[in-house]
């Protein structure tokens, strides 16, 4: 509608208006404008107060233990304070369980994305578990996104070990997770990414991603969605 009133503007040619209705509408544009502007910062305030996700309380404790479970409807976002003091930003329809103990920092993904900024404690990795696989850290961030065939793994800053998932998530499975994973794991590095296969069919391959292509794939953490070549398809999926 509002390129539309483009037409207005080429309708004024064609009809010129007098001095005395050119006055007069001066004030009605005027006052068109700003009730369109009021129309828009109460509809930005209630957008605010309505429908955007509100920060969930991270319960703390001297221990820093938490366990609890966190998600996200279809067009939310949600943003929550570890008691590590580490972020984790959940995108659309995202699930995860969170396990923080005096030992172990554990992250489950079981659906969606999520972009994690890892506070430094090399004592007590953190290990976030998706697709099968553990991705561990002690001091970085990183973004996981789950796909239909595969686990997207990008790393913006500093370096991530990519793992086998223990077969279950049980005491024994948490004492291990609490040490680090051996040296000879797969190693992402800062601008680079990775498509992790949960089945083992196909072997993973590290390729460097630039900085265009990170700012595109994890612009929905500032509300907005960047395509760069996607077919129709894989946009109208995406925004779906």
């Amino acid at each position: 509608l509002w390129d539309k009133m483009d037409a207005l503007s080429r309708l004024s040619d064609l009809f010129p208006a007098t001095e005395k209705a050119k006055s007069s509408n001066t004030v009605k544009h005027w006052a068109v404008a700003a009730s369109v502007a009021t129309l828009c910062m109460l509809g930005a305030l209630l957008y605010r107060t309505q429908w955007l996700p509100q920060q969930e309380l991270v319960p703390q404790t001297a221990a820093t233990s938490l366990h609890a479970t966190y998600q996200t409807k279809i067009g939310e976002n949600n943003t929550i304070e570890l008691p590590d003091r580490s972020k984790l930003v959940l995108n659309t329809n995202s699930f995860v369980t969170v396990r923080y103990s005096e030992k172990t920092r554990i992250i489950e993904l079981l659906r969606g994305e999520i972009n994690i900024d890892v506070a430094h404690d090399k004592a007590r990795p953190l290990s976030v578990i998706a697709g099968g696989k553990v991705i561990q850290a002690v001091g970085t961030a990183f973004n996981v996104d789950i796909h239909k065939d595969y686990v997207e793994l990008i790393v913006t800053d500093g370096k991530v070990l990519v793992g086998a998932q223990p077969k279950a998530l049980d005491e024994a499975a948490e004492q291990l997770l609490a040490k680090p994973l051996p040296v000879s794991s797969l190693a992402i590095s800062k601008g680079e990414r990775v498509d992790l296969d949960p089945k083992n069919n196909t072997k993973a391959k590290v390729r460097k991603i630039d900085q265009g292509d990170i700012a595109a794939s994890l612009s929905w953490r500032s509300g907005n969605l960047i395509f760069r070549g996607e077919t129709m398809q894989e946009a109208l999926a995406e925004i779906s």
